[in-house]
């Protein structure tokens, strides 16, 4: 077995870093190239779907959901009222802005 030379080891040790980084960034553009073309085609499908659809008119608020909402807030504290065995009352409500996500909702004033 011939004894190797620094220079044979760090030759051979430079190859395989080489070669093994420039696989690796091979791969990594190959997948960036497949990635971008699965985006342009679906691109063109959701365009090619995308039809103009007929204009539908959006509900109203109306004031007779008012008198809903509050029955069905009703309906809730009294199903809520029967589990625990505790008497609930509406006393007033009203109608909060809607400003804020649902989940920082739970402490208001």
């Amino acid at each position: 077995m011939p004894e190797l030379t620094t220079h044979d080891i760090l030759s051979t040790g430079t190859t395989g870093l080489l070669f093994g980084l420039g696989s690796v960034f091979l791969v990594l553009v190959l997948l960036i190239c497949f990635i971008t073309l699965m985006k342009q085609l679906t691109k063109n499908k959701q365009k090619a779907k995308a039809s103009p659809a007929p204009a539908v008119e959006a509900p109203k608020k109306d004031e007779e959901d008012e008198g809903e909402i509050i029955a069905v807030i009703a309906a809730a504290i009294a199903c809520m009222a029967q589990r625990e065995g505790k008497k609930f009352k509406i006393k007033s409500y009203r109608r909060i802005k809607n400003n804020r996500p649902a989940w920082s909702a739970g402490r208001r004033n």
